[in-house]
């Protein structure tokens, strides 16, 4: 659409054509480019699991090069398809590129959030790290820019309580600190900052009895 309000109809997302179960995609737009992130079903041998997919297109071109497999370069013990790699994140600061996303390995049902670097192409470059506590279920980050810092926010039940999380880099390190009470269950945060340059989150809530 070039004005909003008329569109094009929709059309399939060529690289992800003849893929298993593709969704869940995620697109940034930077150095006249565009890249989008989505996920796939991986089929090893009789294992199946969900890995991140990247694509990219320049802005003088009318076509997507083909989906690459980007979480095979995930530092982790065994192979890289024995964890699930799912609902992807992307942030460009300063001339790089961030994704965060869900990490969970096949046999368990608790996810955990990891960060990495990629490179202009999509592809991880630094192997990845936990940023979550590793502990109960960490569920959707999101990446966001904040008075020139990265920031990220989720949500998980480390408390045996869906609680939100925000973290802020600093350095090496993240500095967390939790957005709700964990006394009732809140869930599915996002950031937003005004104008005026205040940063709030608005997420969802079971309200107490």
């Amino acid at each position: 659409s070039s004005d909003g309000l008329t569109w094009t109809d929709f059309e399939t997302f060529i690289p992800s054509y003849g893929m298993n179960n593709a969704f869940v995609p995620t697109l940034i737009s930077f150095e006249n480019k565009d890249l989008v992130v989505f996920q796939s079903s991986f089929i090893n041998e009789t294992r199946r699991s969900y890995q991140l997919y990247a694509t990219e297109k320049g802005a003088n071109s009318t076509t997507w090069s083909a989906a690459s497999l980007i979480t095979d370069d995930v530092i982790s013990s065994g192979k890289f398809s024995d964890y699930h790699n799912q609902r992807a994140s992307l942030l460009y600061k300063d001339n790089k590129l961030y994704m965060a996303w869900e990490r969970t390995h096949v046999s368990s049902e608790n996810s955990s959030i990891y960060f990495a670097e990629l490179s202009k192409n999509g592809n991880i470059i630094d192997g990845g790290s936990l940023i979550s506590s590793g502990n109960g279920n960490a569920s959707l980050p999101i990446l966001f820019n904040y008075e020139n810092k990265i920031n990220i926010v989720w949500f998980d039940t480390r408390k045996g309580v869906s609680t939100i999380y925000h973290g802020e880099k600093n350095g090496l390190f993240w500095n967390e600190t939790a957005l709700t009470s964990g006394k009732t269950e809140a869930s599915f945060a996002y950031p937003i900052k005004t104008k005026d340059g205040f940063l709030h989150f608005f997420w969802q809530q079971t309200q107490s009895s």
